[in-house]
Parts: structure tokens; sequence; C-alpha cells
């Protein structure tokens, strides 16, 4: 492109003006725009900038004194669960189009394990101030939405095929529970129900009707109330939008109150939620009475390895659930028929036992020694030929039809016990002193009322102590030893302390959510969360089993990973600066292939700017 000639003098200096301008406008033809989807995740950015060669090049620094800090990040969950997630493919179940909700789902597993405990709007506000882009709460909400029952599904294939990776290619035994998480409200859906129905009455409404929108692809729910339903925060640029999120992430209280942006439902919705709904009132596994609550049954392998899990309404009977989930879980593994399951009492019924038969399984499920008829509770509190074992504990096996009934004593079992039953006798002996307990009442486990006195029932303490430090199991295992068979079930704690890690380590409970897709997103996040903590820590104590530590200390350890971001003002150079690091730390980065970096790398290696002196 040719502007003119001129000779030299202010024609010449006219001419060099235009051309200068006319540069300008080719230089903006040629700079691309902005993306669609910005980069959504500064901590993803960082860590993959801290896994480059270092050039050993010395890096320059303009003057000591110009350089500050712009922002501290903990890193450390970015570069061992991000990369941990991105291993295993788990972004594959989102289609190359929901490159937002794929982003957005892998943050928000970050921010769980970051901020348990905590709501989406908090999430969504430290998203906004760590990403320095505003992302609203209905931005999350929407992903979540995205999470049908197939991706779902498929999130669960991934999680399953690669425990039956780290398991050698085959799952031998498969251990199965199931527990209760509570809502934040003590509201049911029937309730719902009937307070919708009550307020059409009242103000002589019709409510919109939400139960006609679906979750899209990469679209979501109806406008959350004061939200324009084509707005995505995530995506502005607006300047003005962008302060007003900050200041509000700053300003607002971020309770779990503020997370309650679901408006209530209309009253068709409603109706479908008394059918279909999972928030139901049932017997809670926290000692809470009657709570709202769903059931969630968890299947997993040796080692705690999670291979998935179901969900059901509260008011769902632990014995039902276990075929229902088992199904799932034969889609997904094809060689159930070689497995051994082990359950709790809570799962002992001749319809699940037959069921697990006809799959060609086995099992190992505990029995309820106090509920068998007079013939074999004779055998059990009587007399018996003991096998002792090393740690004091003692064995005895029955052969009862095609099953066996093995039997364990333990004596600090039974010291309990006894503690646990003068507790209660002392609470009893309280009441009757205090006539504490009226004709017609609940007397209590250890109190009999003769006439109209209540009296400690003797017989009853009497009888419950020929139990003390008794356990039993049933299995139908032909070949194993008894000493098997109970180190097969006392592998079972591992459930109970997965259920300890989802609800205090993550928070997953109470839950906000009254929409059963929401639910179940909610809990397909927390389980995502779950399962790469506990793979994470399998592979720890893999290699070094001889330096255990507990999850919650490995999130701890892994959280405490931080790096600053610096800049030398004088030459306008970034910088990572590394937190100082221990020694667990380097062994957990180190048992998933990992290298921890301990020195200062460039932010962006191609925009150092080299002194030329």
């Amino acid at each position: 492109m040719s502007i003119g000639s001129a000779p030299p003098g202010e024609h010449l200096e006219n001419l060099k003006t235009r051309a200068q301008i006319e540069l300008k406008k080719l230089l903006s033809l040629s700079t691309p725009p902005p993306p669609l989807f910005p980069y959504l995740d500064l901590g993803c950015e960082l860590a993959k900038a801290r896994l480059k060669p270092i050039s050993k090049r010395p890096i320059p620094i303009a003057d000591a004194h110009k350089i500050i800090e712009h922002q501290r990040i903990s890193i450390g969950l970015h570069e061992v669960v991000g990369a941990l997630y991105d291993r295993m493919n788990i972004a594959d179940v989102f289609t190359s189009r929901m490159h937002t909700s794929g982003a957005l789902f892998r943050q928000e597993i970050i921010s769980r394990l970051a901020y348990p405990r905590t709501s989406k709007l908090f999430h969504a506000q430290q998203m906004t101030l760590e990403e320095e882009r505003p992302v609203s709460v209905s931005a999350l909400y929407r992903m979540m939405d995205t999470l049908t029952l197939s991706r779902r599904k498929g999130i669960q294939n991934v999680i399953t095929r690669e425990v039956q990776s780290l398991l050698g290619g085959k799952i031998d035994v498969v251990f199965f529970d199931a527990t209760t998480f509570h809502f934040h409200q003590d509201q049911n859906d029937e309730d719902l129900f009937e307070d919708v129905a009550l307020s059409k009455k009242q103000k002589g409404l019709d409510l919109p009707d939400e139960s006609t929108s679906q979750a899209g692809e990469d679209t979501g729910d109806v406008p959350e109330k004061g939200e324009n339903k084509h707005s995505f925060h995530s995506l502005s640029t607006n300047e003005e939008n962008q302060q007003q999120m900050v200041k509000k992430s700053k300003d607002e209280d971020a309770s779990p109150d503020n997370a309650q942006e679901e408006s209530k439902p209309s009253d068709k919705t409603a109706k479908k939620l008394v059918e279909e709904g999972l928030r139901k009132k049932g017997l809670s596994k926290n000692g809470l009475h009657r709570k709202t609550q769903v059931v969630l049954a968890l299947i997993q392998g040796s080692s705690g390895l999670p291979l998935g899990y179901h969900l059901f309404p509260g008011n769902t009977a632990d014995v039902s659930t276990l075929e229902p989930a088992i199904e799932a879980l034969r889609k997904r593994y094809k060689e159930i028929d070689n497995v051994v399951f082990v359950a709790d009492a809570g799962m002992l019924s001749k319809s699940n036992l037959a069921y697990v038969k006809e799959l060609g399984a086995e099992y190992v499920v505990a029995a309820r020694l106090r509920s068998l008829n007079q013939k074999l509770t004779k055998i059990i509190i009587g007399k018996h030929d003991w096998t002792k074992l090393k740690d004091g504990r003692k064995l005895v096996e029955y052969r009862i039809g095609n099953q066996r009934l093995i039997l364990r004593y333990c004596p600090d079992y039974a010291a309990r016990m006894q503690h646990k039953r003068d507790q209660q006798v002392e609470k009893a002996k309280e009441r009757i002193k205090k006539n504490a307990i009226t004709i017609g009442g609940r007397g209590g486990r250890y109190i009999k009322m003769e006439s109209k006195d209540a009296q400690i029932d003797e017989e009853a303490i009497a009888r419950d102590k020929k139990f003390d430090g008794l356990h039993g199991v049933w299995t139908s295992l032909k070949f194993a030893s008894k000493e098997e068979i109970y180190q097969r079930y006392s592998e079972l704690w591992e459930i109970e302390e997965s259920f300890r890690v989802m609800k205090t380590d993550l928070g997953t409970r109470p839950t906000f959510h009254w929409k059963p897709r929401r639910i179940h997103a909610h809990f397909c996040i927390c389980f995502v969360a779950f399962a790469l903590v506990q793979i994470a820590h399998y592979c720890y104590h893999l290699q070094y089993s001889r330096k255990p530590i507990s999850k919650g200390r490995m999130l701890r350890e892994i959280r405490d990973v931080e790096v600053s971001i610096i800049e030398d003002t004088g030459n306008k150079n970034e910088f990572l600066l590394p937190s100082s690091v221990n020694d667990t730390q380097t062994r957990i980065y180190h048992a998933l292939g990992l290298k921890l970096q301990t020195r200062t790398v460039p932010r962006d290696l191609s925009k150092i700017v080299y002194n030329t002196d």
C-alpha cells in the first residue's frame, strides 16, 4: 500500500503522519477478535505455565524495588485435582459446543474441594474475584441443568473404568451401603405442593409453569428471579457489570440462605414433584427425627475406590436400594457375576439375597442376631467351640441350610455394649425416681409397667447381656475361611469413612435445591469431587504406605500449595513465585506422576523482555 511521495519538508511530514494512521488501522484489522468463550480458569492457565520447561537463560529483573505482587492463589487443587480430572477425560461427556458448561463443571468441582460447606452463590463470587471475570450463580445453575441423566451416567462410566484400571482390570468385591442427606429447608415436596396451592388461592394468580422448561444441551432453566434469560455473566465483557458483580461479592453475605435462587414452582410442577420428587421425610441416619432428606446408595470397590452412586427419595428403606443400584452398576461393569457383595444388616432380606444369587454373585451380609428365631437364638447365646485370633477376638461357624453364619466375639465390643447399657439403665432409674413415666406412655428399653408402678426390667437387661460382644455375618461363600470372610466384612468401614468425607470434608449437606434435576446435579458434582479425592488418596498410599495420611490432611496439604503472580514494573515481565513446600506435598505430587514446581517461572515465556545490554 502506497501513501505517496514528496521531497523533504512539510509535505513529507504530513505523509508520514497519514502513514502512521493507516498503519494503526491495518493493525487493528489484523488483531483477532476476543474469544466467544473466554478462558474461564486462571488457575488452569498458571498450572500449565508451571509445567513448561524452564529456560537456562537468567530471568532479567530491571529493579527489585519495582517488583509487586498482583495476586496470590492456591494452585494445588488446579495442579493435582485438575490434572487427575483431565487425565480421566471427564470433560469428554460434554460436547464440543458445551465448552462453557464443561469449564464451569470443572471449576465447581475444584470450588467444592476448596470451599466446602459453602453455597454455590459463594462459589460464583469466588470465581468472579479470583478469575477476574464475572460468573453469576445463575450461570452455575445453567451448568447444573446440562447434567442430564445420560451425562451423569457417562461420568459414572468414566470413574468406573478408572477404578477398574487401578485395580488391575478386575473388580472382585463390591461394598454397598446407604445413608441420608438432609435439606436446608424442612419442607418436603408434599408440603411445597400445599404451599403453592394455598398461595395461588390467596392471590388468585396463575403462576408460570416451569415444567415446560427443559434443560437443553447448553441452555438451562427458566430465568432466576431478577435475571435475564439470555444473560450469561461469565461471557460478559461490560465493565460496569464486572464492577457490580465484584462489589456484590464483597458486600453480600455468602450465607447458605443466599443460595436460594430457585423460585417457587407452579402448581403443575408441584404436583409432579409430589410424584417424582426426591425430598421426602424419613428416618435419618444422623439422629434427626423425620427430616426432609434424600437417600444416597454408594457402591465401592476395595480400598474405598468409588464405583458409582444412586439417589432415592428420602422415605426409601435401605433394603429397597440395593437392586436398582446394582442394576445400574451391571450396565457399567459386565463381569458382575464374579463379584462378592458386602453389605450391612440394613440390606438383609430374602429378596435381596435371592437377587444376588440370581446374578451368579456371592454375598457377605451382617446378621440381625436379636431378630433370629428361638432355635438359632439358643445356638448363638450358648457355648461355642471358638477359634481364638491373635488380637483377642474369637470366631465360630455354623452351617444353616445353604448359608454359613459366622459369629465373632470381641472383648472391646462387649465392654462398649456393657457401658452403653449401664448408661441407659441409669437414665431409666432417674425417670422412675422423678415419676416421669405416665400410664400408657412410652416407658423405655429397660422399664416395665406393673399395675401403676414403673420398674426396671431386669429380664430385658439379662437378655441383652447374653449378646454382649457378639456380631455375625451371613455368607454364601463356600470355600473361603471364616477369617477371610470376616476380613472382607471388616473392610466395610471404608464406606462409612466415605460417607464422613462426603458429609464433612466436602460439605455435601445440607442441600439447598428443590428441583429434582438440580438435586441430581448437586450430588453428581459432589460425587466427582469425592471420587477424585479417593483416587488421589489411593495413588498416594500405593507408593507411600509407610507414611500414611488422612484424606482431610491430604486436601489441606494440596490447598496449601500456593503461587504469587508478581510483576517487574520496570520491564513489565510477569512471574510465578511459588510458596515454600514440604515433603508431604512433594510426595502427593509424585504419587500422581506430577512435578511440584519450586522455582520461579515466567507467566508467559514468549512475553519476557530480556536486557540487551
